[in-house]
């Protein structure tokens, strides 16, 4: 069992098992930059790419990013636990204060 879904989703985006993408469960580690991702290939047959929500498949260098990992936009963040409405991360909640109804900042 892993303790983080990051393992899921670079085994979603490489098409490999969680245990060939992320061996060491690690959230900032992501897919080695070897592995081809399905937005590389859909991008090398002519389509265009998106990516929306949740990275979760690497940020420790611009490479592991989703613009270099084949999609053409990108709306999204790299880390979990991210506020949708006030744009606020887990790491800076203290910082944040959000509306009662979710709105956003207060």
């Amino acid at each position: 069992t892993y303790a983080f879904c990051a393992p899921s989703r670079q085994s979603i985006m490489t098409g490999r098992l969680p245990i060939h993408v992320n061996e060491q469960n690690s959230v900032c580690a992501g897919m080695p930059l070897g592995m081809t991702t399905i937005a590389q290939k859909m991008r090398t047959a002519g389509y265009k790419t998106h990516f929306i929500g949740k990275w979760h498949c690497g940020f420790a260098s611009a490479a592991s990013t989703p613009a270099r990992r084949g999609f053409d936009r990108t709306l999204g963040f790299f880390m979990k636990a991210h506020h949708h409405f006030s744009h606020c991360s887990h790491v800076r909640r203290k910082q944040c204060r959000v509306a009662p109804d979710g709105s956003g900042r207060e």
